[in-house]
């Protein structure tokens, strides 16, 4: 097919004898394979440069060259595909999820994070710290907090300190409660105290 052939031409331009010579015992197979249709997102472009085409696919709303293209780069390990196709998937985007599929949509997320993919890990931590889409576990928001801040985003540092002290601010706020409690039984106490003595006082 024509993509495994732009990948040969490339991995051959950049120095790999195997590729050349597979490209050379092809012969006139290699060029009838060449006049087929061409991909439209060349396979042979920087990750980048093909999820920049892809968005421009995608605003065209040549919205099945858009997919296609972004699940060839995801299946290709390419996180940023992941997270892209993954937003999708999780909000929704007509003409390519007419309706939102969030059990995907997180999965492909998460499985950018795991690749430390810095804002995905952010957006799942905050999904497992809440509870939004995903049943909640601290454990896990915490640790794809701990991927984002380790890029040395800021945000993701600040959140990680947050979560954190987020058990002192509970013991806290426990105790806290306790104290106002128990303040507010003693001051009842306080009062039938007083109400016994005055009941002496006037006898």
């Amino acid at each position: 097919q024509n993509t495994p052939m732009k990948l040969l031409d490339k991995a051959c331009e950049l120095g790999s004898s195997n590729a050349c010579n597979h490209i050379a015992s092809l012969g006139e197979q290699r060029e009838r394979i060449y006049r087929r249709r061409p991909p439209k997102v060349d396979p042979a472009l920087t990750a980048e440069q093909q999820l920049s085409l892809i968005i421009d696919f995608e605003k065209q709303r040549k919205y099945g060259i858009a997919k296609d293209a972004l699940v060839r780069l995801m299946n290709e390990g390419v996180a940023e595909a992941s997270w892209l196709l993954g937003g999708w998937a999780y909000y929704g985007h007509p003409g390519i999820f007419d309706q939102p599929y969030q059990s995907t949509g997180v999965t492909l997320i998460e499985n950018a994070a795991r690749q430390r993919h810095t804002e995905a890990a952010k957006w799942v931590a905050m999904a497992y710290w809440y509870g939004d889409g995903v049943d909640m576990d601290r454990d896990k928001g915490l640790a794809y907090m701990e991927i984002a801040a380790a890029s040395g985003d800021n945000m993701a540092k600040d959140i990680y300190r947050s979560m954190l002290a987020e058990p002192i601010r509970q013991d806290y706020a426990r105790r806290q409660q306790e104290m106002e409690a128990e303040a507010e039984r003693r001051k009842n106490d306080w009062g039938y105290q007083i109400s016994l003595a005055n009941t002496r006082w006037s006898q």
